[in-house]
């Protein structure tokens, strides 16, 4: 049966050295595979099916004490703001006849679209199209999420302790799901039972403002959510249970999350454009993104004139970390998937739990033991201490 490095789509060809720390003696063990590790799913199907596995023990661990013990769990959406922020797309909306068909409304184009068709989601008018306030939102969206469980947890809890005496907050994980517009909302399991007015003073606030008692809606860094925010229960045993929102958020989770990669549509690489230029670098002349150097300079009848000029050193494929993640997430740089902090275990837990099982009895890296000695000094040197280094990427299989 082949191994997951063996499964993986592109893996990473590695070289080991195995030093003996008794004698210093280097020798070089030869070249290993190791598998890419992507979670989307149509990069590497292989490494995906491991990242969603992960996915489903992390979320069902935290669950399933919770379920057992009779905590109610909501499951909560947040959406982007539409047209009236960023500008109209193509649309199919549709409305229920009583008979059980489905009626179908023009779009604002005029047309009416077929389920499927690729211009759904794309904007009308690229033109007017405001692709960088849609990148500008993607990179603050996970700051607001964050603001608005907070107020959530407020609302839900008041002034509830914890036996720490630390206020009780809400305990949830989310993850991000990119529209076809190009913008990111959120899909978040929550322990706990978050009212629907509670949602709805947390996102759009309540009253009138100069009016006492007024709550203002959540923004972080100018933004805020849009109109479609909603939370439905999750009950144990029925139709939309347990399972139904946790295969859900795990196909979410391994679903691609914008590209900069050939074969791209036009909006597609307008998003990537812009979501590049919506951060900044600490290496502007070196990193391709980064802006083009300006130089003044005088002439002879002592006027300035600003000259425009493209660092020689810098290569079209040579982009710093940030320009990378904010290419292919449009503009979001932050992780796809995240759970609060005593949700139960983590995904580092659970990859450790995989490594040991696969290589108990391997030996333990020079780093694994350098970090070690930095917090126990008296611990034993192994005889055999081991290096791994990347020798290259071997082409993708196809």
């Amino acid at each position: 049966m082949p191994s997951h490095a063996e499964r993986c789509s592109r893996p990473i060809k590695l070289t080991r050295s195995s030093i003996d720390t008794l004698t210093g003696v280097v020798s070089n063990d030869g070249s290993f595979l190791k598998a890419c590790g992507s979670r989307l799913a149509n990069r590497c199907p292989s490494c995906s099916e491991v990242y969603r596995r992960d996915l489903m023990k992390l979320i069902g661990e935290g669950l399933q004490r919770e379920v057992d013990g009779g905590t109610i769990l909501s499951f909560v959406t947040f959406t982007a703001p539409g047209a009236e922020v960023f500008g109209p797309t193509h649309t199919r909306p549709t409305r229920g006849r009583k008979d059980g068909t489905t009626y179908t409304y023009p779009c604002p184009c005029g047309a009416r679209h077929k389920n499927g068709d690729e211009v759904l989601g794309t904007p009308i008018d690229p033109a007017t199209y405001d692709y960088a306030a849609a990148a500008d939102w993607n990179a603050k969206c996970s700051r607001l999420l964050a603001v608005t469980m907070q107020r959530l947890s407020r609302l839900t809890y008041g002034n509830t302790r914890t036996s720490t005496g630390r206020p009780r907050q809400l305990q949830w994980v989310r993850v991000a799901e990119f529209q076809r517009r190009g913008l990111v909302h959120f899909h978040v399991i929550v322990r706990g039972h978050i009212k629907e007015e509670h949602l709805h003073t947390a996102v759009r606030g309540m009253g009138t403002p100069g009016e006492t008692g007024h709550i203002k809606p959540t923004t972080s860094h100018g933004i805020g959510w849009g109109h479609q925010c909603d939370v439905r229960r999750v009950v144990r045993g029925s139709k939309h249970g347990v399972g139904y929102y946790l295969l859900k958020v795990v196909g979410y989770a391994t679903k691609n999350a914008g590209s900069d990669s050939p074969g791209l549509n036009q909006h597609e690489w307008t998003m990537a454009k812009a979501g590049a230029e919506s951060c900044a670098c600490k290496h502007p002349l070196t990193c391709s993104d980064g802006p083009d150097e300006m130089v003044v300079t005088i002439d002879d009848h002592g006027n300035e004139t600003t000259l425009t000029v493209s660092n020689l050193s810098k290569r079209r494929d040579d982009r710093c970390v940030r320009h990378r993640l904010a290419r292919r997430g449009w503009g979001f740089r932050g992780h796809i998937f995240a759970a609060s902090g005593q949700w139960g275990v983590t995904l580092r837990e659970i990859r450790e739990r995989r490594t040991q099982h696969h290589h108990a009895r391997s030996q333990p890296t020079l780093r694994a033991f350098l970090q070690a000695n930095l917090s126990d000094p008296s611990l034993p040197v192994p005889p055999i201490l081991v290096e791994w280094a990347v020798e290259r990427a071997s082409p993708a299989r196809r």
